[in-house]
């Protein structure tokens, strides 16, 4: 098993804080958990729940403006990012993410949500209330991407 931590040859003792080593042939089933980022104090998760909101701020109106080239845009970079070795695929670290498919559904559920529409709807983890089968291993794919 060929972790991070071992194929850079960082050595675990100089590390002062835990650390999460994935293992870079397999996923881990990990997930980051958008709403955890409102309850951290740290700058780094403030910075990351600052862009987050920006990122469901914007997708917001441009749905309500019915802009659906920018709604595709910010959408555009959905993709599972295949560098955190955390999520659910079968075989190794190549999992399908958000892609196309998942993107477009993901916009016509919002779409024709009425708590996306009256702008109830404001974080990203609130995607799991409008689209059904979007769970946490893609709430954590965008989270990822767009942090």
């Amino acid at each position: 098993m060929t972790t991070f931590l071992n194929h850079f040859k960082v050595d675990k003792n100089l590390l002062e804080v835990d650390f999460f080593d994935p293992n870079l042939e397999t996923d881990t089933r990990l997930y980051i958990d958008s709403y955890y980022l409102t309850r951290c104090e740290n700058i780094h998760s403030k910075s990351a729940l600052t862009t987050q909101q920006n990122f469901m701020k914007c997708l917001m109106e441009a749905l309500k403006e019915k802009d659906e080239i920018k709604a595709r845009k910010l959408c555009s970079h959905f993709p599972e990012p295949k560098y955190t070795g955390i999520g659910a695929t079968k075989e190794g670290v190549n999992g399908k993410g958000s892609h196309d498919i998942k993107v477009e559904y993901i916009l016509t559920c919002l779409k024709s949500s009425q708590a996306a529409q009256t702008g109830l709807l404001e974080d990203l983890e609130e995607l799991i209330l409008v689209a059904d089968g979007i769970g946490p291993d893609t709430i954590s794919d965008i989270t990822t991407r767009v942090c």
